[in-house]
């Protein structure tokens, strides 16, 4: 399950430093245009609609994902040193956490 979850981990820490290079890139456009026109969103909450909408479209992936981060917390709370073995493995729990918190905030 660590596995996974560090998979998970790899492809939104990706998807963040690509949206970091984009919104670098429409920076004046964001900055510009969006404060100035309704319904309109930023680069950065286009990315993460269009990340939310690839995620929901896969529920087994989703479903795998919360079950894991899930484990991860439990096992924490508990001290199970065999579940969670590093300090990687917590982080990749938060950035995980991180996630799902950034695709619920619309």
């Amino acid at each position: 399950m660590v596995v996974f979850l560090s998979l998970v981990q790899r492809t939104w820490q990706d998807f963040c430093d690509q949206m970091l290079i984009i919104r670098g890139i429409a920076l004046l456009l964001d900055v510009k245009y969006v404060k100035n026109v309704a319904n309109i969103c930023s680069v950065w909450d286009m990315g993460l609609q269009l990340f939310r909408k690839h995620l929901s479209l896969s529920p087994e992936i989703e479903h795998k994902t919360v079950t894991g981060l899930l484990r991860l917390i439990e096992s924490e709370r508990y001290a199970c040193s065999s579940v969670i073995s590093s300090v990687s493995d917590m982080c990749t729990s938060w950035s995980i956490l991180l996630l799902f918190v950034n695709l619920s905030c619309d």
